[in-house]
């Protein structure tokens, strides 16, 4: 099983509760429970949606979501159509979203499953730090981590190729049913 921001958490709950239906988990950029940093974030976008800033929620999500040096190499007049893009690719379930971010909490399922585990760490995410991941890792007995230097919440093409490499690495030493 595949989870991915929330969806890591989404995804050790499912491992908790059905852990015949589960043969391994690959969590990227995940959390177990949202850190002050994505706390806010996620206040901040529920706020600005709900004042229908949706404009600002667009411009947030690229800041946060896109790496610095992801950034930097979009030209000054190419950010408007950036976060047009980012504007008209966002859900209608936006808020609901980040409402189950700020409250999600899967702390105490973390030692309750036995599959094999990959947890990626994009080291530039600045939306879910870092530190979530290893958090992750940590509480999963027997998780393998691993790092990917640069990368932000959303990964670019590189860094997913990166990512599927290790992927298809971790699911290749599984042994075969």
């Amino acid at each position: 099983m595949l989870g991915e921001s929330l969806g890591s958490a989404v995804a050790v709950r499912v491992a908790t509760r059905h852990p015949k239906r589960v043969r391994a988990l690959v969590l990227t950029a995940g959390f177990p429970v949202a850190d002050p940093v994505l706390a806010l974030a996620s206040q901040l976008i529920k706020a600005l949606a709900g004042a229908g800033q949706c404009g600002d929620v667009a411009r947030l999500a690229c800041f946060s979501c896109l790496s610095p040096t992801g950034l930097v190499g979009i030209a000054p007049a190419d950010l408007d159509a950036l976060v047009s893009q980012t504007l008209g690719g966002m859900p209608p379930g936006l808020v609901d979203h980040f409402d189950l971010v700020s409250r999600v909490d899967v702390r105490a399922d973390l030692g309750h499953f036995s599959a094999p585990t990959l947890v990626v760490a994009p080291a530039g995410d600045r939306l879910v730090l870092p530190d979530s991941s290893y958090r992750l890792a940590v509480g999963i007995s027997g998780a393998k981590l691993i790092e990917l230097p640069g990368a932000a919440h959303i990964l670019n093409k590189a860094d997913r190729a990166t990512w599927l490499r290790h992927v298809r690495e971790f699911l290749g030493t599984l042994p075969v049913r």
